[in-house]
This record gives C-alpha cells, sequence and structure tokens, in this order.
C-alpha cells in the first residue's frame, strides 16, 4: 500500500504525483499507524459482551448510517429485502463461507432493505435480535427483518424477497407488524408453510413439455392476520413456488420483446404470456443487486488481505454510504429533468480529490478557515476572490454551459448568508449590471446605487448581491436583457 504514496518518479507504474503532493513523502508511515490505531468507539467506555454488542468497535458509525440513511431518502412504495457480503481475506467468527456461492467471496452478511439501488437499513447477522420475535416462534433471520420493518415511517410497504427468506409464518408476521408490510417472492415448498394442493411434480422429457404453463393457487381465508394470502406454484422448466401478499389475482401477463428471427433475418416482436406475479416479482427484485453494483465497481477493499474485522466493516460501511450519495445525485438529476455532470466514475473521482485536496477540490468546506492556510503548505492556497466570488462575464452566467449556471438549480442551498461586515462588499451583479448597460462605467472610480446596500453571500453559487438582486440572479436566465431593470430595483 505504500508505493501507492510514491510519486510517479519514484514509483513510474503504481506512483501518483496527485497523492504524494497533497499526502507528503512520509504517508506511508502515517497511513500505517492510522491503521493500527483507528478507533470510533469512545475510549472511556468499557466495551460491553461480545454476546450483546458484537461489533462495538464500529457501533457509534452504524448507529450514525442508519440514522443518516433514513433521513436522506423517502423510502418508495416497494422495496427489496435480500443479504449483503461484507467481503474479507482474515480470520472472524462471524465470517460466513459463502465463496462457493458467491463471486464476492466470504465475508461478514448482513440483511439489507434497498430501494432502487438505495441501502435504507441493515441488519448484521452476528447482531443479537429481539427476544419478542424469537418468542413468538420466529427465527433470528425473520426477527432482523420485522425489526427493520417496524422502523418504516409508512404502512404498507411492499417488500421483495428471495427464497432464503420467505415463509408463509413470516409473511402473516410481517402484516401483523406496526407498518403492516406486505412480503412477497419465491419460497421453497418444503417447511415453509406451502399447502400441498399447489404442489406439482418435477417431470422431464414430454411430461414436462405437456405440464409447461400449469398454475396452481390456493388463497388464506377466515385467518383475520391476513386477509388474501396468495401461494402459488407455475410449471416453467420445473415447477416454482411464490408467496404474495401484494397480488390481488392470479393469471397471466401478455409480455413484448424483440428478438432475433433467423427466417426474416432481423428483429422481430416476439409476444408471450408470464405468470403474474413472477413478472412483477422480477422487476422489483434487484435493488439490493444494483447497491452491490455501485459498490462492488469501485471498492476500496478489492486489493486489501488479511483485514481485522472491524475494519471490513468500516470500510463497508464507507463504499455503501459512497454508492448511497451517487444514487441520491442521480435520482435527484431525474427527478428535476437535468444533466448529470458526472458519470459514476466521475462522481467517486471527484469524492476522491475533494477528500485528498479540500483547498482546491472542495473549497466550499470551512471557506473561512481557508485563510489560515501557511503559504509555505505543499498546498495551493486560494485567493479571496476564488474562494468567495465567482467572477461575473456572459460566459459564466449562460444558463446552459456557464460556471454559474447552478444559480438556476433549486435543489441547492442559496439561502443567503452574513459577509465579514469589516469589508466594503459589494453587489456584484450591480457591479456586472452597470458594465453592461454603461460599457464606459468604471467600477475603479464609482459604485452603483445600492451596490453596497445589505450585501450577503450565496454559499452555493459563492457570489455577493444585495437582497433585492438574491431573486433575479436564483431565477432569471437571461440576466444579460435586464441589466437597467436590476439597477433600476435600488432607486
Amino acid at each position: 500500500m505504500t508505493c501507492k504514496f510514491c510519486s510517479q518518479k519514484q514509483d513510474p507504474t503504481q506512483g501518483n504525483d496527485f497523492v504524494f503532493k497533497n499526502c507528503g513523502p512520509d504517508a506511508g508511515r502515517q497511513y500505517q499507524m492510522f491503521r493500527h490505531f483507528f478507533g470510533i468507539q469512545d475510549p472511556l467506555t468499557i466495551s460491553p459482551p461480545r454476546a450483546e454488542c458484537p461489533n462495538y468497535k464500529v457501533n457509534e458509525f452504524f448507529n450514525w448510517l442508519r440514522y443518516i440513511w433514513k433521513h436522506a431518502w423517502d423510502l418508495g412504495p416497494t422495496v427489496s429485502a435480500d443479504e449483503q457480503t461484507c467481503s474479507m481475506q482474515g480470520q472472524s467468527i462471524y465470517k460466513t463461507r459463502c465463496g462457493k456461492f458467491k463471486r464476492i467471496g466470504d465475508g461478514i452478511q448482513t440483511d439489507a432493505i434497498a430501494d432502487d439501488g438505495y441501502t435504507f437499513d441493515f441488519y448484521f447477522r452476528n447482531e443479537p435480535v429481539a427476544k419478542k420475535w424469537i418468542s413468538a416462534g420466529l427465527s433470528p433471520m425473520h426477527a432482523r427483518l420485522l425489526h427493520m420493518f417496524e422502523i418504516f415511517l409508512d404502512l404498507y410497504h411492499r417488500v421483495n424477497m428471495d427464497n432464503l427468506f420467505n415463509s408463509v409464518k413470516f409473511s402473516i408476521a410481517a402484516a401483523n407488524c406496526k407498518t403492516k408490510v406486505l412480503t412477497q417472492g419465491v419460497f421453497r415448498k418444503n417447511s415453509r408453510g406451502a399447502p400441498p394442493i399447489v404442489f406439482q411434480e418435477e417431470v422431464t422429457g414430454k411430461k414436462a413439455e405437456a405440464a409447461r404453463g400449469t398454475v396452481k393457487a390456493a388463497v388464506l381465508k377466515g385467518d383475520p392476520r391476513a386477509q388474501g394470502l396468495i401461494v402459488a406454484s407455475c410449471f416453467d422448466q420445473k415447477p416454482f413456488y411464490m408467496v404474495s401478499d401484494v397480488a390481488t389475482k392470479v393469471g397471466w401477463n401478455a409480455v413484448e420483446k424483440k428478438v432475433f428471427s433467423h427466417s426474416a433475418n432481423k428483429k422481430i416482436i416476439y409476444r408471450f404470456l408470464r405468470f403474474n406475479i413472477s413478472d412483477d416479482y422480477n422487476f422489483q427484485m434487484n435493488d439490493n443487486d444494483i447497491t452491490d453494483q455501485l459498490r462492488l465497481e469501485y471498492r476500496m477493499m478489492s486489493k486489501s488481505r488479511n483485514n481485522k474485522w472491524w475494519w471490513a466493516l468500516f470500510l463497508w460501511g464507507f463504499e455503501v454510504s459512497l454508492a448511497n450519495a451517487f444514487r441520491m445525485y442521480s435520482c435527484c438529476h431525474d427527478l428535476f429533468q437535468i444533466t448529470p455532470e458526472y458519470s459514476h466514475y466521475d462522481f467517486v473521482e471527484a469524492v476522491a480529490q475533494a477528500w485528498i485536496d479540500p483547498v482546491n477540490y472542495w473549497p466550499t468546506r470551512h471557506w473561512l478557515r481557508l485563510a489560515l492556510i501557511d503559504k509555505n503548505s505543499n498546498k495551493l492556497r486560494l485567493s479571496e476572490e476564488k474562494r468567495c466570488c465567482m467572477p461575473f462575464t456572459d460566459k459564466s452566467l449562460c444558463p446552459d454551459n456557464g460556471s454559474l449556471r447552478k444559480r438556476l438549480n433549486n435543489t441547492l442551498n442559496h439561502m443567503p448568508e452574513p459577509v465579514d461586515k469589516s469589508k466594503k462588499t459589494q453587489c456584484q451583479l450591480h457591479m456586472w449590471s452597470a458594465k453592461k448597460g454603461a460599457p464606459t462605467f468604471d467600477a475603479t472610480r464609482e459604485k452603483p446605487t445600492g451596490s453596497r446596500v445589505h450585501v450577503m453571500h450565496c454559499p452555493s453559487c459563492h457570489v455577493h448581491l444585495c437582497m433585492d438582486c438574491f431573486f433575479s440572479f436564483h431565477n432569471v436566465e437571461n440576466l444579460a436583457a435586464i441589466p437597467m431593470q436590476i439597477l433600476g430595483k435600488s432607486k
């Protein structure tokens, strides 16, 4: 890992001048010290018993993630529940041997609720569960899910799950929890509560061709805890079984897709029927898979070996937070029909650059404190104008590709902030309008009327504006058409 902190001259293959310049020549040793002495828990508290809090070293970090992830996302009506694996190469009693079935390999597993690639909540499998669910005859796996269900802010969310989680008893328990969750998904016919009337014999050959499309269904009636729970089986290549508290009917959906025809030598529209419960389930089940894809695309632990279990858990939370941030970024742009500025790679790169060199790549963070940075440090110091005041030109004010185009983005924080009263700040929009309205205007000798009255700072656009100009600057696209109107507001 220390080779990553070398300059490209020292290590032409893996060296990085940007990292070397900002982290310094002793970065490798600092990284090793950070790994050895890293800790999130309060060192003054006594460690609880392992049975009560097995993830004690990262428990405060997890509590914050659970809090902030829930408050940052409005959960949709349909979500999915599945496991996520925090892979690790080291030794731990919490490690699950799943490398035979999962490409990511062995690791510590967690049950997670995800919505469109955003991880909303999680519950690690090594953590203890509430005794009220165990005393009700449910398994620890179902107890973890019901604990997360009861934290939902709304009623009647629909949750899709695979055959590891589903059972008739669990569906009834979920429908009767505080948030009335409706579950759906494939499940195993044995020991999961499936009625024998929906069983289908597994056959092959011509018998399988004759049985294809056979549907058997049963509806739970007379039980006040779950009215209308459906258990159905459908014979495709072989019979599969589904339980649904969401579906209101059992039938077939007409589906179309383009396939290549060898006889016509082109793509044609192929129409066929699909079992309606499985059709709905297949398009709603991949929320956790999207999260895993985003998290593992640029994962931090791809080259790590023999990690401590708490270090692997910390980096897992870090990676999922980064994936959640990108999903929020993408969905926000889709909501307001704005073209995203960053792709997934560009987003991750921009975040990394901002962490490594916040002076140049994160100028909005603690912008008042940046003036205290020593000139002789190895970081570039930004001038006061560059940190606080973006330049006002016709090009920068262009609503399509100007550097100040974000002034029209109402999803950003444009709340006015006070400026330093010791400095004679002036409204930049007034100064620009005066130059537009009078080409002979000399900004060094005269100031337009009202340019120094109630001047505030926009934290997102990094400009100084008077209160009269705040609305026009953040709402009018073509400011070049109204320079005299802006000047007239101050009279």
